[in-house]
């Protein structure tokens, strides 16, 4: 199992667009993703389950990988959220 701990720099938090693109990356993945906000813990393939967490900006959250390809999947994890959970292809020009 990796996990690591990341803070939420975005000023309005995760939003749908963030947690839509960290979702994406997690279903890449067959490692299980969860993500932790204070005591509650989601499925990082669920937007739903991620919304409802309610992540402000400043927010540390736990990010966590358990699987086969867990390593490449908290690579990818770090790697967008050091880019505010926007995919590289999203970013405004």
């Amino acid at each position: 199992m990796r996990e690591e701990q990341v803070t939420i720099k975005d000023e309005f938090g995760m939003h749908l667009r963030s947690i839509m693109s960290l979702v994406e990356v997690a279903k890449s993945f067959k490692s299980e993703i969860v993500v932790q906000f204070g005591d509650e813990i989601a499925d990082g393939k669920s937007p739903w389950a991620l919304l409802a967490l309610g992540i402000i900006a400043g927010s540390k959250i736990t990010l966590r990988a358990e699987g086969d390809d867990e390593n490449e999947a908290m690579a990818k994890l770090l790697q967008l959220a050091e880019n505010n959970f926007i995919r590289p292809e999203e970013s405004p020009r």
